[in-house]
């Protein structure tokens, strides 16, 4: 029998991710594939969430991360920005076969590109690319962190993208759609696992049932290029505390703070270190000295979704401690 003491301590572990990590843009990835022009591609692999490649220090591998004037993510302080219109959505109900890639810096699904998994936005018709994640979110509304966003990356024929947000908040219910494959999140960089469908119906009628923020903004990594559509889904989707843990055991700390936007007027976290208001509103986020920003255990564990969540984890691994 496991002593109950350990069982804790596998899954408090699995919640800390404060590695510094040389990887990839998810997003740029898709610039990449596409043709478009890469500015500073050749140094683009340096850059990292914390230390002297961290946020703060971004502007080193590309000027738009610095001066750009419709940066991303931001804080949806207010609703002028919703849009009562929703993106022409044309998924297919299942995805069949895809790749999961660890790449450093996400977990990614590559996504079979179709007719049948395309949205259509400001007059142009975007293809899907690939899905990837953050914890915690990146993006805000009123000041509020999530603990999870998925990002669905998409693509025009001309280059231009376009991507749909999805947050989600920490539940006493698992989400039934993570559930179908949080186990083939590959746990080593540079390792893929290979999954040989996915039903996609339930995340269809959660973004054709939810109202969205839309504005236009940028890749949130280096190089930060601007001209990117963003659709957040204002409705969150819940979240296991055992499916959050698995997320950030493989995952680093990657979230870009709050950032300027000409659409949103002045408000800004600014380029670098967050916050200590950033701090107290983002579960499991912390500023340090030198830009350092890592995985808290106060601050992850103080949000009310998380306590009740991590009661019902703590049940069953009492439970379990006892038979």
């Amino acid at each position: 029998m496991q002593p109950l003491s350990s069982l804790l301590l596998v899954a408090l572990a699995a919640s800390h991710a404060a590695v510094a990590i040389a990887a990839p843009n998810c997003l740029s990835d898709v610039i990449v594939a596409r043709g478009l022009e890469r500015r500073g591609l050749e140094r683009r692999s340096s850059w990292s969430y914390e230390g002297a490649s961290g946020v703060e220090h971004w502007g080193q591998f590309s000027t738009t991360c610095d001066v750009g004037e419709h940066q991303s993510p931001v804080d949806f302080e207010t609703d002028e920005l919703a849009i009562q219109s929703k993106p022409d959505l044309k998924w297919s109900q299942v995805v069949n076969p895809f790749t999961f890639i660890n790449n450093g810096h996400t977990v990614q699904m590559q996504l079979n590109q179709s007719a049948l998994f395309s949205t259509q936005a400001d007059n142009r018709q975007y293809a899907v690319q690939q899905l990837h994640f953050h914890s915690p979110s990146e993006h805000r509304v009123h000041s509020k962190y999530f603990d999870l966003e998925a990002h669905f990356v998409h693509a025009s024929a001309d280059g231009k993208l376009n991507v749909i947000g999805v947050l989600f908040e920490v539940s006493e219910k698992p989400n039934p759609w993570i559930d179908l494959f949080i186990d083939s999140l590959p746990a080593n960089v540079n390792v893929s696992t290979y999954l040989s469908g996915l039903d996609m119906s339930i995340i269809i009628n959660h973004l054709k049932d939810t109202d969205y923020y839309s504005y236009s903004g940028s890749l949130t990594t280096p190089p930060c290029t601007e001209g990117i559509l963003w659709m957040v889904a204002r409705k969150a989707l819940p979240i296991s505390v055992k499916q959050l843990l698995k997320f950030r055991e493989v995952m680093p700390f990657n979230s870009r703070p709050a950032q300027a936007n000409a659409d949103l007027g002045e408000h800004d976290d600014h380029h670098g270190s967050p916050s200590a208001s950033a701090a107290d509103s983002k579960p499991g986020y912390a500023p340090a000295a030198g830009a350092t920003q890592k995985w808290d255990d106060k601050s992850l564990y103080s949000s009310a979704g998380f306590k009740a969540g991590f009661a019902m984890l703590f049940s069953v691994a009492f439970m379990a401690a006892l038979i």
